[in-house]
């Protein structure tokens, strides 16, 4: 016995037989294997082929099908003969019909209707004039594809009967059955309310009885069916690569070479892992078109299926570096077919879907939204939410990822997120807030702890917290905060105990009924190496915070998220969006040091390359408050590790300017996919430093350790005046 592993099948050959096993793998645009598999589709391939080969031989087709068992489908076996080639010429050995059993080299196509994307369209421009409706042909069309050469080629029916080595009155029965087979099976999918649009037979020639016999199996791998709108065949799983880079680069190389997978291969351009949904997608998929054949079509889990068939436009409101990692998750999912980013910027994104647009208010954004018709809104810094653009686009009937101006003030006020705390009984710090200066001097001099955290109550980007050793400290961030007002935010004020122990930051999707725990990542707040110097909005994160136990976690998820959860309800805060928690692990437990009602910055860029799960697909279900329709969320097992690059002066606390306007040098040898653009633009077609924080790499490895250095290494390829980087991110 013989044993071949084809890209969707192993083929086991025997003297006189050839049995089938159908596997679980797929292959599209000719590629081959695909880096993915679907469970169970092999056993619904079985089981459709076994359904059709019935179908056709109850109906007077005969079949080479000698039987089918629980894994296997058997068949005679017919001799192959390959063609040779000469010339670039493909030449095939003439053979008698009358005297010999042979597997007749192609595949014969039919095809009822050319729906967009056909194939047929782009060789028959003319046949379209005679569709019915757009799609239809007034009759089946039958085409001729080699089936033995490297690569297939559409053939003249001329060609065609050369290559078959058939005479004119057999193939002429080819074509007969072919049409009879065809229409058979357009009946018979008909009256389970389902549209075949095309598909392709093989055939062999049996000396012995003297005729034409189907061959291999017939499936939703052969045929195009149309389920009220739904692609009901491997079509469907195309649609999942049609808006990568990948298909991109796909369609451009087939068009310039011949050796195009060769020159993709050798450069490491293959197609992506699948995310868990889309896989999912695929086994209902093998599983309702089994079902569907067999039976009665199942219309809801049609509409269910159609989701993923859908690509949709995403409108993305902030530009820095947390919105670049966003973006880059949102360009690789595909059910997203274009990104609008709302930014002033000059600077060129290497994302492929990535469109620029500017808007100055929530009025010019919301035009914009009803002429493109965007599908998903999706804001990012919290500035946006405290003016009110989540109510506002909710109102106007637009779906948004992102809270309310009232929900996100967990964020805008820490006054308001205490109370929360103190009434959802979330373990937090003690602390007094104040409007006056001089109430809060008098606290501060008067009470016994040395050590305290000032807090500005509003928004301060990263900068409003101060972690005081003593009371000089304590009453020079009142000073800063209240009396100067050198930061934002600070009109009130927040003075609470101080906490002692690691920080990780926590992450969770929350809507109106449920929240889905996103993962974990640790911030290197201190501008200076060894936590030292003023605070930063983050010079580097990596994610998993892998010094966490299994108890930590779900201490996290019960105790920090679930009771915020309850409080939203209670209160009816509709809370749509992501909540960050910053947290300390002391010694009597896990506290909340403060929750954010958008992701971290730089923390993103590190947890979201871990997340396994399609990011629109998890951003529009929480959107639409249908997290319960979520799995739980699933994380790479490996570690991510960024790593800020700042501008001189940074973070400006102490009045000194920054040092910005500087050119900034990017090796060619860090790869697009790594970088994440913030405070950067052209300014005079040169690449320019223009804010605080400017840029981040991220590396994923299986250590943190790993991860680190290739982080660092990376780091060499970066250069401008005054640059800053912490070189201790990840210890």
């Amino acid at each position: 016995m013989k044993t071949r592993k084809a890209s969707v099948k192993n083929l086991y050959f025997y003297a006189d037989k050839i049995e089938f096993e159908f596997s679980d793998r797929y292959s599209i645009f000719d590629w081959g294997e695909m880096p993915d598999q679907i469970p169970g589709k092999g056993q619904c391939l079985l089981n459709i082929a076994k359904h059709f080969d019935h179908l056709l031989n109850d109906n007077s087709f005969k079949t080479a099908t000698l039987g089918f068992d629980s894994q296997k489908m058997s068949q005679r076996l017919f001799p192959a003969f390959p063609p040779k080639i000469e010339a670039k010429t493909f030449t095939y050995k003439k053979l008698d019909p009358k005297n010999s059993s042979y597997l007749v080299p192609l595949e014969v196509i039919f095809r009822f209707a050319l729906p967009e994307g056909s194939s047929l369209l782009k060789r028959k421009p003319e046949l379209k004039e005679s569709c019915i409706n757009g799609i239809f042909l007034p009759e089946c069309y039958i085409e001729f594809s080699t089936k033995l050469e490297p690569s297939d080629r559409y053939l003249s029916e001329h060609e065609a009967q050369q290559i078959s080595s058939l005479d004119s009155t057999n193939f002429s029965i080819l074509k007969e059955k072919t049409l009879g087979a065809a229409k058979l099976l357009q009946k018979h999918l008909s009256e389970k309310n389902l549209e075949l649009y095309d598909g392709k037979f093989e055939f062999a020639w049996d000396h012995k009885k003297q005729e034409l016999i189907f061959i291999d199996s017939i499936g939703i791998d052969e045929l195009r069916i149309n389920a009220k709108g739904l692609k009901l065949s491997k079509e469907y799983l195309r649609s999942f690569y049609r808006n990568t880079k990948w298909f991109d680069d796909l369609s451009k190389e087939k068009q310039q070479s011949t050796n195009w997978k060769e020159k993709m291969l050798a450069e490491n351009n293959r197609p992506q892992n699948l995310s868990p949904e889309l896989i999912a997608a695929g086994v209902k998929l093998y599983q309702l078109a089994e079902a569907s054949i067999k039976n009665e079509l199942d219309s809801s889990k049609v509409n269910e299926l159609l989701y993923f068939q859908k690509s949709r436009k995403v409108f993305v409101l902030g530009d820095g570096g947390r919105e670049h990692a966003i973006i880059k998750s949102l360009n690789n999912s595909p059910l997203t077919s274009q990104i609008y980013l709302n930014t002033k910027k000059q600077l060129d994104y290497p994302e492929h879907k990535l469109r620029k647009v500017y808007y100055s208010n929530k009025e010019e954004c919301l035009e914009f939204l009803k002429q493109e018709q965007i599908d998903l809104v999706v804001i990012g810094p919290e500035a946006y939410l405290e003016q009110a653009y989540s109510d506002y686009f909710r109102q106007n009937s637009f779906p948004v990822f992102g809270p309310s101006q009232k929900a996100s003030q967990i964020e805008s006020s820490k006054d308001f997120s205490k109370k929360i705390m103190l009434e959802a009984n979330i373990p937090t710090a003690e602390a007094k807030d104040f409007e006056s200066a001089e109430q809060a001097i008098q606290y501060i001099q008067e009470t016994p702890t040395e050590k305290m955290v000032v807090k500005a109550d509003g928004l301060a980007a990263g900068k409003g917290v101060f972690v005081c050793d003593n009371k000089t400290q304590a009453l020079e961030a009142v000073n800063l905060l209240m009396l100067e007002k050198s930061i934002p935010g600070g009109e009130k004020i927040l003075i609470e105990e101080r906490m002692y122990g690691p920080e990780f930051s926590a992450f969770a999707l929350f809507d109106k009924e449920s929240f889905k725990f996103l993962g974990t990542a640790c911030d290197y707040k201190r501008i200076f190496d060894g936590n030292k110097g003023p605070n930063t909005g983050g010079m580097g994160t990596y994610s998993p915070s892998d010094w966490l136990s299994e108890e930590d976690i779900e201490f996290t998820k019960n105790k920090i998220f679930s009771p915020l959860l309850n409080y939203f309800k209670k209160h009816k805060l509709d809370y749509i969006g992501v909540v960050f928690a910053g947290l300390m692990k002391t010694k009597s437990g896990i506290r909340v040091i403060e929750y954010n009602a958008r992701f971290g910055d730089p923390e993103t860029q590190s947890l979201l390359p871990r997340i396994e799960n399609d990011f629109f697909y998890l951003l529009d279900h929480c959107a639409n408050s249908k997290l319960n329709k979520v799995n739980e969320i699933s994380e790479k097992n490996q570690t991510c590790l960024h790593l800020v690059f700042a501008s001189g002066g940074y973070p400006g606390i102490d009045g000194k300017a920054l040092s910005l306007g500087n050119e900034i040098s990017i090796s060619e040898n860090l790869k697009s996919q790594d970088c994440y653009f913030a405070g950067l633009d052209l300014k005079d077609g040169k690449l320019v430093n223009t804010g605080g924080r400017v840029l981040g790499i991220s590396q994923m490895a299986k250590t943190r350790k790993e991860a680190k250095e290739k982080v660092y290494a990376l780091a060499k390829n970066i250069e401008f005046k005054d640059m800053q980087i912490r070189s201790d991110i990840g210890e």
